[in-house]
């Protein structure tokens, strides 16, 4: 039941990053201000004259007030879930660093990969919160499409 659960979790986690994702793109200044770190991981804006976004947020027909709603809703979740992702990396480069010892501690990695599960129920913590906040701001139909979307990509990553 506990791996199930954090199976869901997980994959409801992966498929609101694809929407984050998607939310990005749709804001015209996106490209524009993202740092060298994170334009390396992100892929190239659309050619010119081509409209940014696409994604999952537009098969549900958002009006231009919901889409900036969602916009600053991402954006809130967004600073929270870097803070968690750069603790998240560093606790994994400690626990790297643990396992090469010459004489590794398991007690010392076990208790470093505790402190990275607990990250990562963080991460999944921030992106349930924000599912369920921009739920609030969508109409009945876009919210039975959200949660048909994410039902979907939960069961694709069975």
């Amino acid at each position: 039941m506990l791996k199930r659960s954090i199976f869901i979790l997980a994959a409801l986690a992966f498929f609101w990053l694809y929407l984050a994702g998607s939310v990005n793109a749709a804001r015209p200044d996106f490209h524009a201000e993202q740092k060298t770190t994170r334009e390396e991981l992100r892929p190239p804006p659309p050619p010119p004259g081509e409209p940014p976004g696409g994604g999952p947020l537009e098969r549900l027909n958002l009006t231009e007030e919901q889409k900036l709603q969602v916009q600053k809703i991402h954006s809130r979740y967004e600073w929270l879930m870097e803070d968690v992702r750069i603790s998240s990396q560093k606790a994994r480069i400690q626990m790297a660093d643990f396992l090469r010892e010459e004489n590794p501690d398991r007690n010392k990695i076990g208790k470093q990969l505790n402190r990275i599960m607990v990250l990562e129920h963080r991460q999944q913590k921030i992106l349930l919160d924000e599912f369920f906040e921009t739920r609030k701001v969508l109409n009945p139909e876009q919210q039975r499409q959200l949660t048909l979307m994410a039902t979907r990509m939960i069961l694709r990553m069975r």
